[in-house]
Protein backbone atom coordinates (compact mmCIF):
# COMPACT_ATOMS: atom_id res chain seq x y z
CA UNK A 1 0.00 0.00 0.00
CA UNK A 2 1.17 3.37 -1.04
CA UNK A 3 1.62 5.66 2.29
CA UNK A 4 1.42 8.50 0.87
CA UNK A 5 -1.96 10.58 1.32
CA UNK A 6 -3.21 12.33 -1.33
CA UNK A 7 -5.60 15.54 -0.72
CA UNK A 8 -8.24 16.12 -3.01
CA UNK A 9 -10.58 19.60 -2.25
CA UNK A 10 -14.60 19.10 -3.13
CA UNK A 11 -16.00 22.56 -3.70
CA UNK A 12 -19.08 24.17 -5.02
CA UNK A 13 -22.30 26.28 -5.08
CA UNK A 14 -24.53 25.11 -1.44
CA UNK A 15 -27.06 22.92 -3.12
CA UNK A 16 -25.05 21.71 -5.65
CA UNK A 17 -24.77 17.48 -4.49
CA UNK A 18 -21.13 17.94 -2.93
CA UNK A 19 -21.69 16.26 0.24
CA UNK A 20 -23.78 13.39 -0.92
CA UNK A 21 -21.25 12.41 -3.59
CA UNK A 22 -18.41 12.53 -0.79
CA UNK A 23 -20.77 9.97 1.01
CA UNK A 24 -20.38 8.24 -1.99
CA UNK A 25 -16.78 7.88 -0.55
CA UNK A 26 -17.44 7.36 3.16
CA UNK A 27 -15.02 4.87 3.91
CA UNK A 28 -13.85 6.81 6.91
CA UNK A 29 -15.17 10.34 7.91
CA UNK A 30 -14.02 12.69 10.60
CA UNK A 31 -15.58 16.41 10.76
CA UNK A 32 -13.59 19.29 11.61
CA UNK A 33 -14.85 22.82 12.00
CA UNK A 34 -15.69 24.16 8.53
CA UNK A 35 -15.03 21.34 6.53
CA UNK A 36 -15.75 17.37 6.30
CA UNK A 37 -13.32 14.70 5.49
CA UNK A 38 -13.88 11.57 3.71
CA UNK A 39 -11.12 9.00 3.40
CA UNK A 40 -11.12 6.90 0.33
CA UNK A 41 -8.77 4.27 -1.07
CA UNK A 42 -7.93 3.63 -4.42
CA UNK A 43 -5.50 1.23 -5.88
CA UNK A 44 -3.64 1.32 -2.52
CA UNK A 45 -3.33 4.51 -2.19
CA UNK A 46 -5.51 6.98 0.48
CA UNK A 47 -7.29 10.14 -0.78
CA UNK A 48 -8.27 12.91 1.60
CA UNK A 49 -11.12 14.32 0.60
CA UNK A 50 -11.87 17.52 1.98
CA UNK A 51 -15.71 18.62 1.79
CA UNK A 52 -16.61 22.56 2.12
CA UNK A 53 -19.97 21.38 3.05
CA UNK A 54 -22.90 24.40 2.56
CA UNK A 55 -20.29 26.49 1.37
CA UNK A 56 -18.76 27.64 -2.07
CA UNK A 57 -15.89 29.38 -0.32
CA UNK A 58 -15.75 31.44 -3.42
CA UNK A 59 -15.13 34.82 -1.54
CA UNK A 60 -13.30 32.50 0.97
CA UNK A 61 -11.78 30.42 -0.82
CA UNK A 62 -7.84 30.28 0.80
CA UNK A 63 -4.45 28.98 1.20
CA UNK A 64 -5.20 26.93 4.06
CA UNK A 65 -8.02 24.67 2.45
CA UNK A 66 -5.97 24.44 -0.72
CA UNK A 67 -2.56 24.31 0.91
CA UNK A 68 -1.26 20.46 -0.32
CA UNK A 69 -3.84 19.27 -2.56
CA UNK A 70 -3.00 16.77 -5.04
CA UNK A 71 -6.72 17.71 -6.99
CA UNK A 72 -9.52 19.21 -6.81
CA UNK A 73 -13.07 18.19 -7.78
CA UNK A 74 -15.50 21.37 -8.59
CA UNK A 75 -18.85 19.74 -8.48
CA UNK A 76 -22.03 22.40 -10.50
CA UNK A 77 -25.69 21.67 -11.12
CA UNK A 78 -26.04 21.87 -15.05
CA UNK A 79 -29.69 23.23 -14.59
CA UNK A 80 -28.53 26.70 -12.88
CA UNK A 81 -26.32 28.66 -15.15
CA UNK A 82 -25.23 30.30 -11.89
CA UNK A 83 -23.19 27.78 -10.54
CA UNK A 84 -21.91 26.47 -13.82
CA UNK A 85 -19.96 30.01 -13.14
CA UNK A 86 -19.30 29.72 -9.98
CA UNK A 87 -17.21 26.23 -10.99
CA UNK A 88 -15.26 28.34 -13.33
CA UNK A 89 -14.25 30.84 -10.92
CA UNK A 90 -13.45 28.18 -8.59
CA UNK A 91 -11.39 26.46 -11.33
CA UNK A 92 -9.49 29.71 -11.83
CA UNK A 93 -9.04 30.74 -8.23
CA UNK A 94 -7.54 27.43 -7.15
CA UNK A 95 -5.41 27.46 -9.91
CA UNK A 96 -4.36 31.06 -9.46
CA UNK A 97 -3.90 30.34 -5.59
CA UNK A 98 -2.81 26.83 -5.33
CA UNK A 99 -1.79 25.94 -8.78
CA UNK A 100 -2.51 23.48 -11.52
CA UNK A 101 -4.06 20.37 -10.49
CA UNK A 102 -5.72 17.57 -12.10
CA UNK A 103 -9.08 18.89 -11.83
CA UNK A 104 -12.57 17.18 -11.82
CA UNK A 105 -16.00 19.01 -13.17
CA UNK A 106 -18.42 17.08 -11.88
CA UNK A 107 -22.21 18.24 -13.51
CA UNK A 108 -24.39 16.35 -11.08
CA UNK A 109 -27.67 15.77 -12.97
CA UNK A 110 -29.98 14.96 -10.22
CA UNK A 111 -31.21 11.91 -12.03
CA UNK A 112 -32.38 14.60 -14.50
CA UNK A 113 -31.49 14.32 -18.23
CA UNK A 114 -28.26 15.06 -19.52
CA UNK A 115 -27.03 18.45 -19.96
CA UNK A 116 -27.54 19.15 -23.53
CA UNK A 117 -23.67 20.52 -23.73
CA UNK A 118 -20.42 20.57 -21.59
CA UNK A 119 -18.93 23.42 -20.84
CA UNK A 120 -16.11 23.71 -23.55
CA UNK A 121 -14.45 26.99 -22.22
CA UNK A 122 -11.85 25.20 -19.84
CA UNK A 123 -8.57 25.24 -19.17
CA UNK A 124 -7.51 21.53 -20.90
CA UNK A 125 -6.35 19.73 -17.68
CA UNK A 126 -10.33 19.91 -16.79
CA UNK A 127 -12.01 16.79 -17.61
CA UNK A 128 -15.79 17.50 -17.10
CA UNK A 129 -17.62 14.45 -16.59
CA UNK A 130 -21.74 14.24 -15.91
CA UNK A 131 -23.12 12.14 -12.87
CA UNK A 132 -25.77 11.75 -10.46
CA UNK A 133 -25.26 12.14 -6.52
CA UNK A 134 -27.55 9.44 -6.03
CA UNK A 135 -25.79 7.05 -8.27
CA UNK A 136 -22.50 6.13 -6.17
CA UNK A 137 -21.50 3.78 -9.26
CA UNK A 138 -21.43 7.18 -11.43
CA UNK A 139 -20.05 9.29 -8.98
CA UNK A 140 -16.79 6.68 -7.94
CA UNK A 141 -16.38 6.26 -11.86
CA UNK A 142 -15.90 10.10 -12.49
CA UNK A 143 -13.58 10.25 -9.11
CA UNK A 144 -11.59 7.10 -10.14
CA UNK A 145 -10.33 8.82 -13.31
CA UNK A 146 -9.68 11.75 -11.27
CA UNK A 147 -7.69 9.55 -8.62
CA UNK A 148 -5.50 7.42 -11.91
CA UNK A 149 -4.50 11.01 -13.37
CA UNK A 150 -2.95 11.59 -10.03
CA UNK A 151 -1.50 8.51 -9.39
CA UNK A 152 -0.11 8.41 -12.65
CA UNK A 153 1.93 11.92 -12.28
Amino acid sequence: MDTAQRKLCLMGDPGVGKSTIAACLDQIRDERPGVSLHRWIHAGSEFAVWDSGGRSLLDTLGQTFLAGADGYIVVADPARGESLDTARQLIRHAFELAGRRPTLLLLNRFDGPPPAALPTDLPDDVEVRVASAARCDEVLAAITSLAERILAR
